[in-house]
């Protein structure tokens, strides 16, 4: 993931594996809740079908250490806050017990000199570190010696909508190259146009590249969990067709569709089969694993795009789930998840 400095350009999204579409390696199973509020009778209710690519722009409630940067100096190059233990991946807290709002906040810390109290959160614990600023010569300037960031961008599909202006998407948890997820519960979804893809290769997955119009927000992003990212759309839905909702116990092995855009024309079709049916009695990733059997699709892309992920499956005319991972092996082949896990995030 990139940080976009300027929201309000057009820009090309190289997609992520962060974000985008998790391997069928290295997902993580986040434990959101105790208790379910499934509900019985989603079974033949409508929905609003998605299908189509969103740009995704996920806040963080912390900035985060992303990089450590050398500071030239008269005493050499190097990162003071290196030398006094920040790591990459260090979620800030305070900086001399001020809240840290942004970079201007450690700026002004800084600027004297002194020595400086960082407050970091590093798994479940909270550390002080002690910091001396070290004065750039080339930028004349203090500086502690590292970056930080705390937005995760991206591109995904949507899953589907509600009439009143909920919607599901992604099928899978935001997480970022340091493994943090649960920070994660705000944002945008942006309109995005696809551009091309890269096709898969054996034990290399292909990709979803698109246009992301950072300027036009369609929706807010409120819920970051094991399913999906969740929130509110602003945006008319009188062109998006209508689908009865399937649930866990409609799914049989057996053919079935997802619907998916690799090009600028819009959503299509496209066949697979179910071939694993995995019963569960409460929410979990890995409902199913599919595989793509479209001539077309496995000509185009080989199979399964990241990029792909939330991509809605359609069994016998109804909506019974997302997908969610691609196979690293096998670009044909990949996971989903149940409609229902999804529907709960929104009741």
């Amino acid at each position: 993931m990139k940080r976009i400095n300027n929201l309000t350009r057009i820009i090309l999204c190289t997609i992520s594996l962060i974000v985008i579409l998790s391997l069928s390696v290295g997902i993580s199973l986040c434990i959101y809740h105790n208790t379910f509020a499934y509900a019985e009778d989603i079974d033949n209710e409508e929905v609003y079908l998605g299908g189509f690519p969103i740009g995704i722009d996920a806040k963080s409630q912390y900035f985060i250490v992303d990089e450590l940067i050398n500071v030239t100096s008269s005493n050499g190059s190097f990162s003071p806050a290196l030398l006094a233990g920040v790591e990459k991946g260090d979620l800030l807290v305070t900086i001399n017990g001020k809240i840290i709002s942004g970079p201007e906040t450690i700026a002004d810390a800084v600027k004297s000199g002194n020595e400086i109290v960082l407050s970091v959160k590093r798994g479940r614990k909270l550390i002080d570190i002690s910091i001396k600023p070290e004065y750039d010569v080339t930028q004349k300037t203090y500086k502690l010696g590292f970056g930080i960031k705390n937005d995760l961008i991206g591109i995904g599909t949507m899953t589907f909508l509600t009439k009143d202006g909920r919607f599901g998407a992604l099928g899978h948890l935001i997480e970022d190259e340091f493994g943090h997820s649960s920070v994660y519960q705000s944002g945008n979804i942006f309109p995005c146009t696809v551009t091309g893809y890269n096709v898969a290769e054996p034990n290399v997955p292909g990709e979803l590249r698109g246009a992301v119009d950072f300027s036009d927000s369609i929706g807010k992003i409120e819920k970051n969990v094991f399913c999906g990212i969740f929130g509110s759309f602003s945006v008319e839905m009188n062109d998006l067709k209508k689908v009865t909702i399937g649930s866990k116990t409609d799914v049989r092995p057996g053919k079935a569709e997802i619907l998916t855009t690799i090009d600028d024309k819009g959503p299509k079709l496209y066949e697979i089969d179910i071939i694993k049916v995995v019963e569960q009695d409460k929410p979990a990733d890995k409902s199913m694993v599919i595989r793509v059997t479209d001539k077309r699709l496995k000509m185009t892309t080989g199979g399964i795009l990241q990029g792909m992920s939330g991509s809605p499956i359609i069994q016998n005319g109804k909506l019974v789930g997302a997908v969610t991972h691609v196979f690293n092996a096998d670009a044909t082949k990949g996971y989903g998840v149940y409609i229902d896990w999804m529907l709960e995030e929104i009741i």
